[in-house]
């Protein structure tokens, strides 16, 4: 099935206006730094990730103040359902404690 491409234009919008928390996550991300590649906004099915690891099928989320918690879980569940596992990670996180994250 081909990827929507208004989500991949969509995608490629949003790498180049990433949030300042995905710029320093990615930092710790990019260039498998962590033993796996991982993708800046990658379309998946009709959704958009901050991260993935295709090795892994594991999807990272920075979330902000302004996330709706009902979409996030109907998203969550139709990652989930495509095999994605997902983790979500603040802000806030990842300014204070990007190690961590």
């Amino acid at each position: 099935m081909a990827q929507d491409p208004r989500l991949l234009k969509n995608a490629a919008h949003m790498r180049h206006d990433a949030t300042p928390f995905e710029v320093i996550l990615w930092r710790h991300l990019s260039r498998s730094q962590l033993g796996y590649k991982f993708r800046r906004q990658h379309v998946i099915g009709n959704r958009i990730v901050d991260f993935f690891c295709p090795a892994r099928a594991f999807a990272i989320e920075v979330d902000g103040d302004t996330h709706d918690v009902d979409e996030m879980a109907v998203r969550d569940a139709e990652l989930t359902g495509m095999g994605v596992a997902v983790l979500h990670v603040s802000d806030r996180d990842v300014a204070e404690n990007v190690e961590g994250v």
